[in-house]
């Protein structure tokens, strides 16, 4: 969104900055000079309110948009605001790179215009909101963990706001296509695989398969049931267990950077939320229990 800079502090809070994904919180008091002004929104975005507010664009009525709900903005168009029952506005929004932007309006059939209705967030998209945020404030995440995961935020998105009409793009759904689908994605896991300790961005595995990097999350999704990201840690925390299970745990912190995370913190909160146990935990265990079966259910 776009103010001056001078006013762009007390209402605006960049959250992330990536290659094809900018996320914000806009938090702005109904007495702030900025809560009236016509806006002019700079990127394509979603937006994700967080308090009522009623909302004019491009100058037609003002709409109510209540808490929970998302709208699809277009670059270019103007927002006006309309003060409500609560005291501010206050709302996340999710910036993406046109062509991507573009490429999710067009998969589920919006090949003209955004759609101009705000949706209210289903309970499994309001899940993968929290968690994304969740994320953020955790810190210690990467590139490729918040840009797969906004693309897929999206795509679900466009797809809770979408008609349901089929997508001409849709080539999954074709028995040639899901066998190329399936080619291109374990192209996709081997690579992940053969660098699974580099800080590998959407952009280079994108490029590396010969697919956009919305389509690549798309498919992988569709085809895996999991995001790029969960697969690159699933595999990351298999390799953990590997060396727990071997004995080779004594520093976690050096097992933890081996493996590609960022911090021995970083480790252990991806550790519990996949296996409901911390390293540490699960290395007393082992000591107490040396067993090959503990150790290969953890992989699973």
């Amino acid at each position: 969104m776009s103010w001056p800079e001078n006013e762009l502090e007390p209402v605006e809070t960049y959250l992330f900055q990536g290659e094809n994904v900018r996320i914000g919180k806009y938090d702005c008091h109904r007495n702030h000079e900025c809560f009236a002004a016509t806006e002019s929104i700079s990127d394509n975005m979603f937006v994700l309110a967080m308090r009522p507010v009623w909302i004019r664009r491009q100058s037609r009525n003002f709409r109510y948009v209540g808490p929970g709900n998302i709208l699809l903005h277009r670059a270019g168009c103007t927002i006006e605001r309309k003060r409500s029952t609560a005291n501010r506005d206050l709302a996340y929004w999710f910036a993406v790179r046109d062509t991507l932007f573009e490429e999710a309006l067009s998969a589920h059939g919006h090949t003209k215009h955004a759609p101009r209705r705000a949706v209210l967030a289903p309970p499994a998209l309001q899940q993968m909101f929290a968690c994304t945020f969740q994320d953020l404030r955790c810190g210690g995440v990467f590139a490729l963990e918040v840009e797969s995961g906004v693309l897929s935020l999206l795509d679900e998105v466009c797809r809770s706001i979408g008609d349901n009409r089929a997508a001409t793009t849709d080539y999954v759904v074709r028995p040639t296509a899901r066998a190329k689908a399936k080619r291109l994605i374990d192209n996709a896991k081997a690579y992940i695989d053969e660098n699974l300790c580099e800080d590998l961005d959407l952009d280079i595995i994108a490029r590396e398969i010969g697919l956009s990097p919305f389509y690549l999350c798309r498919l992988f999704k569709s085809t895996c049931g999991i995001t790029i990201h969960e697969y690159k840690i699933r595999q990351r925390l298999a390799r953990v267990v590997n060396e727990l299970v071997r004995g080779n745990g004594s520093d976690l912190t050096r097992i933890a950077l081996d493996t590609g995370f960022s911090s021995h913190s970083h480790l252990t909160r991806s550790f519990a939320r996949r296996y409901g146990i911390t390293p540490s935990g699960f290395r007393r265990r082992q000591r107490r229990s040396p067993s090959p079966s503990l150790g290969s259910s953890m992989l699973t």
